[in-house]
């Protein structure tokens, strides 16, 4: 009987099997029936194409499940099974690593399989791949955890930033709102801020309720835009606030969103930073001290303001070129700035140098300055820096110093002269004198008498001339309050012409007034009227009897200076051997008789007194140019 029952069972489950087998043979899943003897009785086409793909397993009818299931599965299998053909339903998924590395998920479900009279049969299990299911699953899961993450990180940044953040309703109510906003009303307001609570109705905001209904509303408009406030009670603050409208996915305006932030330590460190460059900018053009800095990166350049007023430019019309800058520098002091540089660049240490630039406007300023190398961390250059200083009054100074010095030594080289004159001069005159008379006292010829008297006379006439030289020139050295008026320097030139105009008709001399008719230069005029005239004199006393005596004047400007030229082709002299006694005390060159060897004393003195100088060319038997630089008082 058992044979039979057996045999039914099996007939009923192949009658189940054609009545299955149209429905599950399109179906996308797989699908296996299993007796209660755990052997395979059907199974549709997608199951057989699973497990030869997965598994390379041919699945054949009346094979034991466990055949083709995993060994490590089986204990697991029977069990699963007993529990279904005691009439429960079982779940289960197999995850299967792939050779190309991906997870297959395959999800089973048991089901009891029952024959028409309601008796448990075996087991119908259905298979499904649900690895896209499981992984789009997964990638919800990381999705929502990292949202969850940002919203907490978004939360903790707005809830630790100083700032105070709040949304509000179309009607003002709170919506949301961070800690910084919770504690700035609750220290005003004496009471904590809810959502639902209206904005306006807060505290610190009701003073003020005019003017922010006008910025809410300007928001409800749709427009963004920040405004900044600066109070000075209780204490000075700066706030900075920011409204921003809420849109819908249509774009229109649903809330508003606020963003208030104090900004009063900002904006003190910026004004004291102005305060500061005000101060270094009114330190630098009181020390006429510019400075800028070189990134060898960028290959940019930036100047401070004084540095440009220094070179006299602006950053509008300045390049900031190496080759521009070096275009200031005065031709005559670029080799050696050139060297400077190149050395420094050769030794990478830092340097400084004085040079003198040109202004655009042809002014000549004279500078110092110093630059810095700054280096990466490993060592590598990475640009200069430095300062510049306009040292001109300085070195005007130092100029002038040394110019009294130079005067004081010709003043102590004068005085020297002076007590050698008055010592050997004056005292030889009055020896020969005293020698004369006594000479006289104890003669009786008549005409040695004369002959003595004579001599005297010449004595005498010569002392004379000695002491009233010398008194001319400790007047002009005393004579401090002469006066400066505009003289013009072609007709001073004709002027003294003709106060020695018989001299020049005796030597047949060509005169040449070259200089311009309009030139003129305030001057003592007493002394460019001796100066003119000692060296007319000259030039006429010493002109060459080979040839016709030829003086020319001309003038030009040369700087602060006029600068003079009395040319002559007269006899000339030697100045390699003259040189340092041409302007001396009673020196003469040429052996006249009359020749006395003040005049270009006189002269130099006379030109150095009006902040000028004298310089003389000449050649043995060739003629001289003396050439004056007359200072062009303002």
């Amino acid at each position: 009987m058992s044979n039979l029952g057996e045999d039914k069972a099996i007939d009923e489950l192949k009658k189940l099997d054609q009545k299955l087998s149209l429905l599950i043979t399109n179906s996308e899943e797989s699908y296996i029936l299993v007796d209660n003897q755990f052997r395979i009785v059907a199974f549709n086409r997608q199951f057989k194409t699973q497990y030869l793909k997965y598994f390379g397993t041919d699945v054949q009818k009346g094979d034991s499940i466990f055949k083709i299931a995993n060994p490590d599965r089986v204990a697991i299998l029977k069990k699963i099974y007993e529990r279904v053909f005691a009439g429960k339903t079982e779940y289960s998924e197999i995850e299967i690593k792939l050779p190309n590395k991906d997870t297959l998920v395959i999800s089973n479900k048991y089901k009891p399989a029952f024959d028409e009279g309601g008796n448990i049969i075996g087991a119908f299990v259905t298979s499904a791949d649900i690895s896209e299911l499981r992984k789009a699953e997964k990638q919800k899961r990381d999705a929502e955890l990292k949202l969850e993450f940002e919203h907490n990180n978004l939360k903790a940044l707005i809830n630790n930033t100083k700032s105070q953040i709040f949304s509000l309703d179309l009607e003002f109510n709170l919506i949301s709102f961070n800690e910084a906003f919770s504690e700035y009303i609750e220290l005003n307001s004496k009471h904590k801020p809810y959502v639902g609570d209206h904005f306006l109705s807060f505290k610190n905001v009701v003073d003020n309720a005019e003017k922010f209904k006008l910025y809410l509303n300007r928001v409800k408009n749709g427009e963004c835009f920040t405004v900044s406030e600066h109070l000075y009670e209780p204490k000075e603050i700066w706030n900075e606030m920011s409204f921003n409208p809420i849109k819908d996915e249509k774009g229109m305006v649903i809330g508003i969103a606020c963003i208030s932030t104090d900004i009063t330590e900002r904006k003190l460190f910026e004004r004291n930073l102005i305060q500061n460059q005000n101060r270094l900018k009114q330190a630098q053009e009181i020390a006429h001290l510019g400075n800028w800095e070189l990134s060898f990166i960028t290959k940019s350049s930036r100047w401070s303001d004084e540095a440009y007023k220094i070179y006299g430019i602006t950053s509008y019309n300045f390049d900031h070129t190496f080759d521009s800058w070096l275009s200031f520098v005065h031709p005559e002091d670029l080799p050696y700035v050139n060297e400077i540089i190149k050395i420094g660049y050769e030794t990478m240490e830092d340097y400084s140098m004085y040079h003198r630039i040109i202004r655009p406007d042809g002014t000549i300023r004279y500078i110092y300055s110093e630059s810095h190398f700054e280096f990466d961390h490993n060592g590598k250059p990475t640009g200069l820096h430095g300062i510049c200083q306009d040292i001109t009054d300085r070195r005007s100074n130092e100029i002038k110093l040394q110019e009294l010095l130079r005067k004081s030594h010709d003043q102590n080289k004068w005085l020297n002269n002076f007590t050698h004159i008055v010592s050997h001069n004056i005292k030889s005159h009055n020896n020969n004198i005293v020698g004369i008379i006594e000479l006289l006292e104890t003669t009786d010829n008549h005409e040695e008498f004369e002959q003595l008297l004579g001599m005297l006379k010449q004595s005498t006439v010569k002392l004379n001339e000695t002491v009233n030289n010398l008194a001319d020139f400790v007047s002009f050295q005393e004579n401090t309050d002469k006066h400066y008026r505009m003289v013009n320097l072609r007709e001073e030139i004709d002027k003294t012409c003709s106060i020695v105009s018989q001299l020049i008709h005796e030597k047949n001399a060509e005169i040449l007034n070259e200089v311009d008719s309009d030139l003129e230069v305030k001057l003592i005029p007493s002394y460019i009227e001796s100066i003119l005239l000692n060296l007319l004199s000259n030039a006429l006393k010493y002109s060459s009897e080979e040839r016709r005596s030829r003086i020319r004047f001309t003038a030009e400007k040369d700087n602060e200076y006029i600068k003079l030229n009395v040319e002559d082709n007269g006899k000339g002299l030697d100045i390699e051997k003259n040189k340092d006694h041409i302007f001396g005390m009673y020196q003469t060159f040429h052996g006249n008789k009359d020749a006395v060897g003040f005049g270009l004393f006189i002269t130099k003195n006379h030109i150095e007194a009006m902040d000028g100088k004298i310089e003389v060319s000449s050649k043995n038997g060739q003629g001289s140019t003396f050439t004056i630089y007359l200072h062009e008082k303002a």
